[in-house]
């Protein structure tokens, strides 16, 4: 790779040319959370070679949606005559397509082959679950939150609710908004049993 001196500049992200094959997926709602809470604060990664985007793909998707809903500018984003500009990394400028495309790659697998310290991120994650707010934007919830004696706890509320001898279930679930694709998949699980007749209502804690 050509030793070029690194920058960041700001430029209207809808001339951002993407990279062609781009296979990670992502979450824009996720993203969406976190750009609201923190802001665009992580330039994205522009080839000087290729003239195309290698890393951000996901974040400039998200900010393009955020401009269609009608929504203001997050922190970090330069409006100038009504054109969001984004942060950019300049003056990376891989040897050829093939070099860039493994960045690509690279960018968006390293983070994930690290793994986690499962004990000091269940330390972590129950100690900001009990603080309103302080899970919002980092891709975790409150039922990541729970401890393993909680989780117990629902999985064993759920396994009786399963050998109900009648084969008919009928459950008022109440739970807290952030649980609500969790509830979900054990309402589906419950309709899935065959021979099990399952009506269930699934509120949050306002009722709705």
């Amino acid at each position: 790779m050509e030793d070029r001196e690194i920058r960041i500049e700001y430029i209207d992200y809808a001339e951002i040319k993407r990279w062609p094959r781009n296979p990670k997926d992502h979450d824009i709602h996720e993203i969406k959370r976190s750009i609201n809470r923190f802001g665009f604060i992580v330039p994205v990664v522009f080839d000087e070679t290729t003239q195309t985007l290698v890393a951000g793909h996901g974040r400039l998707d998200t900010l393009a949606f955020i401009q269609r809903t009608g929504e203001e500018a997050p922190v970090g984003i330069k409006v100038v005559d009504d054109i969001w500009q984004v942060p950019v990394i300049r003056g990376v400028a891989f040897d050829d397509p093939a070099e860039a495309e493994s960045f690509l790659l690279a960018d968006n697998r390293i983070a994930e082959v690290g793994g986690w310290k499962n004990d000091l991120l269940d330390t972590m994650l129950q100690e900001m679950g009990d603080v309103d707010g302080l899970l919002e934007g980092t891709g975790f919830d409150i039922a990541d939150a729970l401890t393993k004696e909680e989780q117990a706890e629902i999985e064993g509320e759920i396994e009786h609710r399963y050998t109900d001898p009648y084969n008919k279930i009928h459950v008022l679930l109440s739970f807290e908004p952030a649980l609500l694709h969790q509830v979900t998949e054990h309402v589906e699980a419950l309709k899935a049993i065959e021979g099990v007749e399952c009506n269930a209502t699934v509120s949050n804690e306002d009722g709705t």
